[in-house]
């Protein structure tokens, strides 16, 4: 209070509400303590780096959509992927506990959901895709 600094300071409340609203959410976004990370590309990771690495350079062979990939495995249509392909991206497959991580990502307020999704990497992409086929994993088994 009697400090000469403290008295110079000029806090910007709109900006400080931001901030610790960003952290707020980022924390909840990623529930294994580590924040959402944005990489150079202003992609977001929710989930592991390599893990998105490994996913992204595995679905890119592919040259199909994810919304084409999703409809494939739920109507377990054979003829659009092979089983090598399959085999490959079921590794892809999000977690429990990814898909909580995604699902809070896509939950949080400000943006609109195309807006959210488009920021996210090409193996989160697939996983938030693959999200909404049902059993997706015992239907390929």
């Amino acid at each position: 209070e009697n400090d000469p600094d403290v008295r110079q300071l000029c806090i910007d409340d709109d900006e400080f509400a931001d901030l610790f609203q960003t952290e707020l959410v980022a924390s909840l976004v990623n529930t294994s303590n580590k924040a959402s990370r944005v990489g150079s590309k202003g992609v977001v990771k929710v989930i592991d780096p390599q893990r998105a690495n490994n996913g992204g350079i595995i679905l890119a062979r592919l040259k199909m959509s994810y919304k084409n990939m999703a409809k494939a495995i739920d109507c377990i249509d054979e003829t659009t992927l092979a089983l090598d392909q399959i085999q490959g991206i079921m590794e892809y497959f999000p977690t429990a506990e990814e898909k909580r991580a995604l699902n809070a990502y896509m939950a949080q307020p400000g943006r609109n959901y195309a807006t959210k999704f488009d920021t996210l990497c090409e193996c989160e992409k697939f996983m938030v895709t693959m999200m909404k086929v049902k059993h997706s994993k015992k239907k390929i088994r």
